[in-house]
């Protein structure tokens, strides 16, 4: 019997402020009284001072109020101006860079107008910023959230937001790249001209390789958006959103970190280029309870802990998938970059029409298998006989992340060729190539 599979994780207050003005308007109404002026004028006076204070009192609260009521109380606000369980964060409104959370270099980085200004006045020496060394609990997500606006002055421009973990002083390890960028140079891991927004790993982010970066993200220049980068820190997954909606998401092979430090520039050749940004949170979901039989955020199943790890279940004991590694989720052998590229990587391209079907490109979420079955002249297999091997890879109990329906497995001809080798003494044979990608789950 296939295993069984792992259960899938599957308003506001507003209080009434009509007659808040009450107490006030009765104190007001108070001096309105006909008295003698000569016996109530001192009586009177104090009566005034008072209704006014009360007026200013009930003013002033409820002008909170409205506030709170107006912010729907989306977060309690704590000392700092930072949401409760936040990890780091900064308003800007002090107008002052905070030396406890920031360093900067470079020309120029200015905090003014309740913004962070991250400019790049000098060639070649455009501004940066780093964040303090933040702590962070290991295999859980962390979400960055900002709003943002983003400025290229020409087209050698390739500011970033990179991440550094755990006390890495020297070397990034992702990030996203905002690029508008013409140069190229070299070839593989050289410069190459790139447009738009990108996941980034720990490589040159205006590389030449595909695989280093997610799909592109279509950018958003020179307008305020809000920015969510959100590092599932138990896969390395990180998944970036605009305005609330998902752009991408990419594996940048990282994963555990108990420190993160936050670094931002305004890279570019020559001047002009900038980011500013305002209202910087870090969070981290609370560290998940493996075995409780819920999948909580952090972790990838969770059958419960007297099933977890056993032969009848997808999920291992500490709720990650059974055979997964970093960077290779479904544990079949190709890494989750090279089976997400957008486009498609040209070599799952199996019968050679130039254009990667549907059938022919692999899942990271899913198991694949492709294989080459070569033969001698006159000893082609029998059909029947490849056919009996997809019955059997499609009866196998295997598990798959994303728990889908039975296997699926589909042969495809890329081709034949005949050749002789005169030197051989082996021979002639007639070699066909045939690759089946078995796709679905046990």
């Amino acid at each position: 019997m296939p295993p069984s599979i792992s259960k899938i994780r599957a308003g506001g207050w507003r209080d009434q402020i009509a007659g808040g003005m009450t107490a006030g308007s009765g104190f007001a109404r108070t001096h309105a009284r006909t008295h003698a002026l000569t016996d109530l004028a001192a009586d009177w006076l104090r009566r005034k001072r008072l209704a006014w204070r009360g007026l200013r009192l009930v003013l002033g609260l409820s002008a909170v109020l409205l506030g709170l009521v107006g912010r729907g109380l989306a977060v309690v606000q704590v000392p700092g101006g930072c949401p409760a369980g936040a990890l780091f964060c900064d308003d800007f409104n002090d107008n002052s860079i905070d030396p406890s959370k920031w360093t900067s270099g470079g020309n120029v980085v200015t905090e003014s107008g309740g913004e962070m200004h991250v400019d790049n006045t000098v060639t070649d020496r455009w501004g940066t910023l780093r964040s303090g060394e933040i702590d962070s609990a290991p295999n859980s997500d962390v979400t960055v959230t900002r709003k943002v606006k983003v400025h290229y002055a020409n087209q050698y421009h390739r500011s970033a937001l990179y991440f550094y973990l755990d006390g890495n002083a020297s070397t990034w390890s992702f990030g996203i790249n905002y690029d508008d960028y013409a140069y190229t140079s070299g070839g593989g891991t050289g410069e190459c001209a790139i447009s738009g927004f990108y996941i980034v790993k720990d490589i040159p982010a205006i590389n030449c390789s595909p695989s280093d970066r997610s799909q592109m993200i279509p950018p958003k220049w020179d307008t305020w958006f809000d920015e969510k980068i959100v590092y599932h820190s138990g896969s390395g997954l990180v998944e970036y959103f605009i305005d609330g909606v998902k752009q991408a998401e990419f594996n940048v092979g990282h994963v555990g970190p108990q420190k993160i430090s936050l670094y931002l520039n305004a890279d570019g050749w020559f001047t002009g280029h900038y980011q500013y940004f305002d209202d910087i949170v870090v969070t981290q979901a609370a560290a998940p309870t493996c075995g409780n039989g819920t999948v909580d955020p952090g972790e990838v199943c969770d059958d419960g802990v007297a099933v977890n790890g056993t032969e009848d279940s997808c999920c291992a004991k500490d709720c990650t998938f059974k055979g997964s590694t970093p960077g290779d989720r479904d544990g079949d052998g190709i890494l989750d970059d090279l089976e997400s590229q957008d486009p498609p990587n040209p070599i799952f391209d199996l019968n050679g029409d130039g254009i990667v079907d549907a059938s022919e490109r692999p899942d990271p979420n899913h198991k694949d298998v492709y294989v080459e079955v070569d033969w001698m002249k006159l000893h082609r297999p029998n059909q029947s006989a490849l056919d009996f091997v997809v019955r059997r890879f499609a009866e196998a109990p295997v598990c798959n992340p994303d728990h889908c329906c039975p296997v699926k497995m589909r042969t495809i001809p890329v081709g034949w060729s005949m050749r002789r080798e005169p030197s051989s003494r082996r021979p002639p044979k007639t070699a066909m190539k045939w690759a089946f990608s078995r796709r679905g789950s046990g």
